[in-house]
């Protein structure tokens, strides 16, 4: 694949056929970003978490009868169907009382309040107090013992939704995250320590970097990188490290080029196929 722009594409396979399987990598979204800040490597106002936060409000926030709670991702397949009728290897995302607690931590560590959050999980407990994996976000349907904001036939009780409860009611009492691990917390919120490489992806690159900065140089594919620093009067191509995750690289150290450098470079793809165009960075 050359020209590669977020086409990595995910099968889906709880979702029934001919319903769209498959999604682009960069259009399935998901909280779990908000870990970041649960365990103390973001501050809870940084930048891309409140840009992300209104997509993930968007696209998974649902209210039900006993308060706020979220999708695990959208065209997700995993929950009852939408007349009620039971997952069966496909069916319909539904609402999950953990991912209330994850965000309720959330925006107690963002200073708000928490308590909208614990009273919503303790709403969707049943009557013996036990907390559902997930909860009915539709209509009523009581010939099918579903209602707003309970359980569904998923498993009850989640022990992970009991944990974010209890984590709640902990975090509430001590006055602070009990997520947080504090030399993380200090190393990276209170210091703003940061990594002096930048990386640079055809789907999402960059137009110029710092001298001292280490550059790495991604590709979705295996691949040597033919690079020249002169506007090709001298080139040289290395072969890219495989990661062994699917993506290859090669880094350049720091002040490996000198400022005001123009670094010009292709990718020559294993199956002896060119990108058919170069890439420009300026070192600054």
């Amino acid at each position: 694949m050359v020209g590669l722009v977020c086409e990595l594409l995910i099968p889906i396979k709880n979702i029934p056929d001919g319903a769209g399987r498959t999604h682009r990598q960069c259009a399935i979204i998901d909280g779990g970003f908000l870990e970041l800040v649960r365990y103390g490597l973001r501050h809870p106002k940084d930048t891309h978490v409140l840009k992300t936060l209104p997509v993930i409000d968007r696209l998974l926030m649902v209210e039900t009868k006993h308060g706020t709670s979220f999708h695990r991702y959208n065209n997700d397949g995993y929950g009852e169907k939408d007349d009620g009728s039971p997952y069966d290897g496909t069916g319909v995302g539904r609402a999950w009382p953990l991912l209330t607690g994850e965000r309720g931590m959330y925006e107690f560590l963002s200073g708000n309040d928490m308590s909208p959050y614990i009273k919503a999980i303790e709403g969707f407990a049943n009557e013996g107090g036990m907390i559902p994996e997930q909860v009915w976000d539709g209509k009523d349907i009581p010939e099918k013992g579903l209602f707003n904001g309970k359980g569904t036939g998923s498993a009850t009780p989640l022990v992970w939704a009991h944990t974010e409860y209890i984590k709640l009611l902990r975090s509430k009492r001590d006055n602070r995250g009990c997520d947080i691990v504090p030399e993380v917390y200090h190393r990276y919120v209170e210091n703003k320590t940061t990594s002096d490489m930048v990386a640079y992806k055809v789907n999402k690159p960059i137009k110029r970097v710092s001298a001292s900065n280490k550059l790495r140089i991604v590709s979705h594919e295996e691949a040597s990188l033919l690079w020249t620093r002169d506007r090709w009067k001298t080139k040289e191509e290395v072969e890219m490290v495989s990661t062994g995750l699917g993506l290859y690289y090669h880094d350049f150290k720091s002040y490996f080029f000198e400022s005001a450098t123009t670094l010009i470079f292709t990718f020559h793809y294993a199956n002896d196929q060119w990108e058919g165009k170069g890439y420009n960075i300026t070192i600054m």
